[in-house]
C-alpha cells in the first residue's frame, strides 16, 4: 500500500551506512555498570561528544551514564562516567527497576533527557512508560520532572509507550515512541508487537491531551519497530528506526520519510549497510541514532544482544 507508492515514485535516494568500530563496553569495574551499554544518546558539546547510555548492575537493573568521546576521533574515549547521571525510580514506581536513555534535547538554556522506565511485572515480561529528567549542570546530572509517566498508559497503548524521540519545531513539540497494545509469542516467549506513534503538544513535559498518530507498524515477517530518530533534509522528515524480525528475533535498520512527520512512506530496501567488520555486530544493528559533525553524519547504534557487546559507530551518506 503505502510502500508500494513510494517505490513507484522513488522519492528516497539510497542511504549508505558504513560501520567503522566498537567504541565501548563497560569493563565490569563500575557498581552500576557490570555490562551491557544500551541506546547511545548523542549530546554534541563544544569540546567534545557526550554519548548517553544504560548499563546494568549485578542485579540486572539499569542506570544511565556516559562516555565522553572526541570530537575528531570518535573511537577514542576521554572519559566515562563514575556514578549515573540518573537512577531507578522510588519502589512501586514505572522506572523501578531500570532506566533507559533514548533521546536528549537543549531547550531554553537546559537539557531535557527522554527516558524510559522498566517495571517488572508477573503475566508479562515487564512494562515501558516514557519519563524526562531535566538538568541544569550541563548534563552531568538529571532529576526528575515527575515521578510519574510522561507518556503513561491508553487504551490506544496500554502497555508500552517507549522510545521517545523529541523534535522541537517553532515551540510546538513532536513525540514520536514504540507504542504497544498486544503481546505475540516469538521463539517461546510472549514479547511486544511495537508499532511508531506520534503525539504533538505545546509544552515538552505535557502530552496528555494530544491525539495519538500510527506513523508504522510491523509487516508480517516483522513484530516491532521502535526507537524512532527523526531528522529534517531536503523539505522532507526523515526516519531510521530499528526492525525487530519475528524468524530471528533481531534487529536491522529501517527507513522511511515523510512531507508532515505523520504519514510516513517506508523503503528499507534503499538502505545499503556494509558487512561486520568485527563480531560484536554481525547479528544484529539496533537502536540507532544520528548526529552531524563537522559535515560527518555519524552513526552510534548497539550490536548483538541489544547492547550486550556495547555501542559503536559507522558513518552514513545520504
Amino acid at each position: 500500500m503505502a510502500n508500494e507508492t513510494l517505490k513507484s515514485k522513488k522519492i528516497i535516494p539510497t542511504v549508505e551506512i558504513k560501520r567503522k568500530k566498537k567504541i565501548f563496553v563497560p569493563d565490569g569495574s563500575l557498581w552500576w555498570a557490570k555490562t551491557h551499554a544500551m541506546n547511545p544518546t548523542v549530546d554534541v558539546l563544544d569540546d567534545r561528544i557526550r554519548v548517553y547510555f544504560s548499563s546494568l548492575d549485578k542485579e540486572n537493573v539499569g542506570r544511565i551514564g556516559y562516555v565522553d568521546l572526541d570530537k575528531n576521533n570518535p573511537e577514542k574515549i576521554i572519559t566515562v562516567s563514575k556514578e549515573p547521571v540518573l537512577d531507578i525510580g522510588d519502589d512501586g514506581m514505572f522506572d523501578d527497576n531500570g532506566v533507559i536513555p533514548s533521546c536528549i534535547m537543549n531547550y531554553n538554556g537546559k537539557k531535557y533527557l527522554y527516558f524510559y522506565g522498566f517495571q517488572l511485572l508477573k503475566k508479562v515480561r515487564f512494562s515501558l512508560f516514557t519519563g524526562v529528567a531535566v538538568s541544569d549542570d550541563e548534563g552531568l546530572t538529571f532529576k526528575r520532572c515527575s515521578q510519574t509517566p510522561l507518556l503513561d498508559r491508553l487504551d490506544k497503548d496500554p502497555f508500552i509507550r517507549s522510545l521517545p524521540f523529541m523534535m522541537e519545531e517553532k515551540n510546538s513539540f513532536s513525540l514520536w515512541y514504540n507504542g504497544v497494545c498486544e503481546w505475540t509469542e516469538v521463539k517461546g516467549k510472549k514479547l511486544p508487537v511495537g508499532n511508531i506513534r506520534r503525539v504533538e503538544s505545546n509544552s515538552p513535559l505535557n502530552f496528555s491531551e494530544s491525539e495519538i498518530i500510527n506513523c508504522l507498524s510491523p509487516q508480517t515477517n516483522e513484530f516491532s519497530l521502535s526507537r524512532p530518530f527523526i531528522f529534517k533534509m531536503d523539505d522532507l522528515y526523515k526516519m531510521l528506526f530499528s526492525v525487530r524480525d519475528r524468524a530471528t528475533d533481531s534487529y536491522k535498520p529501517g527507513y522511511a520519510e515523510s512531507k508532515d512527520g505523520k504519514v510516513w512512506f517506508r523503503n528499507d530496501s534503499e538502505l545499503k549497510v556494509s558487512e561486520s567488520v568485527d563480531d560484536w555486530d554481525k547479528d544484529m544493528m539496533c537502536y540507532t541514532t544520528l548526529t552531524v559533525i563537522d559535515n560527518k553524519n555519524y552513526l552510534f547504534y548497539n550490536g548483538n544482544g541489544f547492547g550486550a557487546t556495547g555501542f559503536g559507530y559507522a558513518e552514513i551518506n545520504f
